[in-house]
């Protein structure tokens, strides 16, 4: 009686490599969206995330290169 034994991944030298793509490509994945994950936050703690801060924002830029006080004008029918 002839005994055969099933081969698994690590018997051949195709599933070996083919296993370690796998972990490459899993590795490439998760740095990808760690780094967009990272520009994400870094992007969003430059930006101003309301309007009032990007108002007060520029008021101070204006009023540092202009060396004086500025003011905006709300346009009207506009809500805070």
């Amino acid at each position: 009686m002839l005994l055969t034994l099933p081969m698994d991944a690590t018997a051949s030298p195709r599933g070996a490599g083919h296993r370690l793509l796998r972990r490459m490509l899993l590795w490439v994945v998760i740095g990808t969206a760690i780094g967009f994950t990272v520009l994400l936050v870094i992007a969003a703690a430059i930006v101003p995330l309301t309007s009032n801060a990007l108002r007060e924002q520029l008021i101070a830029a204006l009023a540092d290169r202009l060396n004086g006080d500025v003011a905006l004008a709300r346009q009207p029918g506009r809500r805070r």
